[in-house]
C-alpha cells in the first residue's frame, strides 16, 4: 500500500472534436499529450459517420467512452450544420456519461500555441467574401484572452482592428491565403509609423485542423476550473444562419409565413 500522499491521480483523458471546418478533426488527450489525432474528409454524411470515427479512435487508443473525463469541442465560427453536429454529440456524450465539457471557438483553437505576450489576430473564411476574426493576447500559461470580440466583416475591416500594434501574429486559414495582402498593410504601417519602429507582422501558417488544439486548451481550462456540464455548452456562430437572415427581412417563402402565422 503506498504511503499517504504519494498515491498518483489517473491523468485527464480528453476527447475533442471540431467539426466546423472543411474536415472533421479528432483528438485524444492524456493530460496535454495528444495520444491520437484523427482527420477525416467531411461529406454530406458527416453526422451519420462521427459516431463510428469516435469510436475507431477511442478503440485505438485502448479506451471507451468510460475513461474519458472531459469533452471538448468547437464551438465556431464555421459551417453552421457543422457546428451543430459537434456540439450536439458532445452534449449527448457528457450527458450520458455526466462528464465536464469545455466549449472551445475555432478563434481561440488558432490563436492557441502563440508565445506569452504576443497579440494575435485569428482569421477564418466566412461567407461572401467575408472573414471572422478575433484579437487576443497570450496569457503566460498559453491560453488566449480577449483583446477584442468576435466580429464577421471584410478582411480589410480586420487588419484595420489592429494597425495601432506594432506586432502581430495573424493565424489561420484566411491568414495564409491573405499574406500578401497582411504584408501590404504592415508596409503602409510601418511608412505611417515615422518614429514608430514596426517590430513586425507575421503569418503564422494554418494548423490544418483543430481538434488538437483544441483539447490542449481544455485541459489548460480544467486546470484553471473553467469546464462546464453539457447543459452550458452553446455555438458561437457570431452570425445569424442565412435563414434567419432572410426572416428578419422577411424573404422567406410563403409556406413558411403561412406556418408562422398559425403559431
Amino acid at each position: 500500500m503506498p504511503a499517504v500522499g504519494t498515491e498518483k491521480t489517473a491523468p485527464i483523458v480528453t476527447l475533442a472534436l471540431d467539426t466546423s471546418s472543411r474536415a472533421s478533426s479528432i483528438a485524444v488527450a492524456s493530460g496535454d499529450q495528444i495520444v491520437k489525432f484523427v482527420i477525416n474528409d467531411a461529406d454530406g454524411g458527416r453526422s451519420e459517420r462521427l459516431w463510428g470515427e469516435i469510436e475507431s479512435v477511442l478503440d485505438e487508443t485502448g479506451l471507451t467512452l468510460g475513461d474519458v473525463s472531459l469533452y471538448a469541442v468547437c464551438t465556431g465560427p464555421g459551417g453552421f450544420t457543422g457546428i451543430r453536429v459537434g456540439v450536439a454529440a458532445v452534449k449527448g456524450l457528457a450527458m450520458a456519461t455526466r462528464s465536464r465539457v469545455v466549449g472551445v471557438t475555432a478563434l481561440e483553437a488558432l490563436a492557441y500555441g502563440a508565445r506569452p505576450g504576443e497579440i494575435v489576430c485569428s482569421l477564418i473564411r466566412g461567407h461572401h467574401g467575408d472573414v471572422y476574426s478575433q484579437v487576443f493576447t497570450i496569457e503566460d500559461d498559453g491560453a488566449p484572452a480577449v483583446l477584442l470580440p468576435p466580429i464577421v466583416s471584410p478582411l480589410a475591416d480586420a487588419i484595420n482592428r489592429v494597425t495601432d500594434r506594432d506586432a502581430v501574429l495573424f493565424v489561420g486559414e484566411h491568414a495564409t491565403m491573405n499574406a500578401e495582402a497582411i504584408g501590404q498593410a504592415a508596409g503602409r504601417r510601418y511608412r505611417e509609423a515615422d518614429s514608430l519602429r514596426l517590430k513586425g507582422w507575421r503569418v503564422k501558417p494554418e494548423p490544418g485542423a483543430l481538434a488538437e488544439g483544441i483539447a490542449r486548451l481544455a485541459f489548460l481550462r480544467h486546470l484553471r476550473g473553467e469546464t462546464g456540464w453539457a447543459e452550458s455548452l452553446a455555438a458561437c456562430y457570431v452570425r445569424p444562419a442565412e435563414a434567419e437572415i432572410k426572416l428578419g427581412l422577411g424573404l422567406v417563402g410563403s409556406k413558411i409565413n403561412r406556418m408562422l402565422k398559425t403559431k
